[in-house]
């Protein structure tokens, strides 16, 4: 009985201070986790979340922040069924599988040309190359998310093809590309014309400029570690172009965040219609607190395909009243004997 005690107090404790659980390494975890909603219970599925830094970047295949937005991707979309291409260790797998797992019929798979470890009872590691992989592999059904993480071009370009005209990606499903950002370069290589003499064994050095930004924000300088990734999205358009692929690019290749070391991930996703139907404008029924637009025609209006623009650039890309940019990564930061 004094022991049952103990544990009630200690549970107590955990939900009351889930930071202090977590430092100490202790958690408590929920009878039903599915249905739990505390705080208590989001902790402990992202207790693997952290800030790494250059040294952990380098060490593991997802940063933890990365791993982070995957997990709230999964989550947000009802992700039930992942594909990975290329699982190493296991540590995306272990994350994907937190993400599915309060979902129906959870599935993660993970294929690697190389032995991958199962990390959970939904997990399939699948050893094979990624050309070859069949929906038999995927028990002919279509996955919510795939990460593309094997840096194989030809290999690829197969998977996706053999996943799009067999519908094995869901209608509302994305692909997410691990390794398209940037790293930092050399701080004697940061301005403009980027001339140094630095090299990297499998990296190129890369001056990368759009001229549809003012001129302070139009380069960008850094390490290309890994184009597959950036290659295969640009084939992905090209090859369904009639899906209208949407973009979501989260790089930090300015260097401005805490970690100045990212890897970067690209976010695709077939072109969702978000339409009003009419009759909702013309009834008013724009949800609890919500104001429309003044009339119906305006509804009808906002709706209709135009190939006009309001204006030729926006605001925020103009220089219009920013700051000047500023470099974070400095010489004391850039080892030359890790880089060569």
């Amino acid at each position: 009985m004094r022991k049952m005690m103990l544990a009630a107090v200690a549970a107590l404790c955990v939900q009351g201070n889930p930071e202090g659980a977590k430092r100490r390494g202790k958690w408590a975890l929920p009878k039903d986790r599915c249905s739990d909603n505390s705080q208590q219970e989001l902790f402990h599925s992202l207790r693997h979340i952290g800030l790494q830094g250059r040294e952990q970047a380098m060490a593991g295949p997802l940063q933890d922040d990365e791993a982070l937005l995957l997990f709230a991707l999964a989550r947000v979309n009802g992700v039930r069924r992942v594909l990975e291409v290329g699982g190493l260790g296991g540590f995306s797998a272990r994350n994907f599988l937190e993400a599915v797992a309060c979902t129906s019929s959870p599935a993660v798979y993970s294929v690697d040309v190389h032995s991958v470890p199962r990390v959970g009872p939904r997990h399939h590691p699948i050893q094979k190359s990624a050309a070859d992989l069949t929906a038999a592999d995927l028990d002919t059904e279509a996955v919510d998310l795939i990460l593309l993480d094997c840096h194989h071009y030809p290999a690829t370009i197969a998977l996706l093809r053999r996943v799009l005209t067999e519908g094995l990606l869901a209608p509302e499903g994305l692909i997410a590309f691990h390794d398209t950002g940037l790293h930092p370069a050399p701080p004697d290589c940061l301005a403009p014309p980027h001339e140094c003499n630095r090299t990297r064994k499998h990296a190129a050095l890369v001056s990368l400029k759009d001229e549809h930004l003012h001129e302070r924000w139009q380069w960008k300088r850094g390490w290309m570690h890994q184009p597959v990734e950036r290659l295969v999205v640009q084939w992905l358009t090209k090859f369904d172009c009639n899906a209208e692929w949407q973009t979501l690019v989260a790089h930090d290749d300015r260097y401005r965040g805490a970690t100045s070391f990212r890897h970067g991930l690209t976010i695709m996703q077939r072109r969702v219609s978000l339409h009003v139907p009419q009759h909702v404008c013309e009834a008013g029924k724009f949800g609890r607190g919500g104001i429309g637009p003044t009339s119906a025609a305006e509804c009808r209006e906002v709706q209709a395909p135009s190939g006009k623009c309001g204006v030729t650039t926006s605001a925020a890309l103009d220089g219009t009243n920013l700051p000047a940019m500023k470099q974070t990564w400095t010489a004391k930061s850039f080892n030359p004997a890790k880089e060569t």
